[in-house]
């Protein structure tokens, strides 16, 4: 999830700390090389507890 996610309530940490962005996963995994790296609003379906609109990282990368 990235820090937009704690404007809903469809799942995820509560703490910006805990939260992701492309520009933090680019920092935090030099080593890898993305073919995919972006900041989506995606709908979920994954329990009752998360589900409906979310913002998340979508990330394909290999080494």
């Amino acid at each position: 999830y990235t820090p937009a996610q704690l404007a809903y309530s469809t799942g995820g940490p509560k703490d910006a700390d805990m939260l992701m962005n492309t520009q933090k996963l680019q920092t935090e995994l030099p080593g890898l090389h993305f073919s995919l790296l972006r900041e989506v609003q995606r709908n979920i379906v994954e329990g009752s507890l998360h589900t409906g609109l979310a913002c998340v990282v979508q990330a394909i990368a290999r080494r």
